[in-house]
């Protein structure tokens, strides 16, 4: 490996270390991937929202 070998794998490295931390920092605010309240705690909240907008 040369040296532009290992700054490419120090960078990926990097960015998914902040990806990772910033994962955690959400969840422990509260914040979720759909954004909605309503489904904060459920594995599949897109599938949470089409079954509430039936039952209405």
């Amino acid at each position: 490996m040369n040296g532009a070998d290992i700054l490419v794998m120090i960078i990926v490295a990097a960015l998914a270390a902040v990806a990772v931390l910033l994962m955690i920092r959400n969840r422990r605010k509260g914040k979720r991937g759909c954004g909605c309240s309503k489904c904060g705690g459920c594995n599949f909240p897109a599938n949470d929202h089409k079954e509430q907008q039936r039952k209405m």
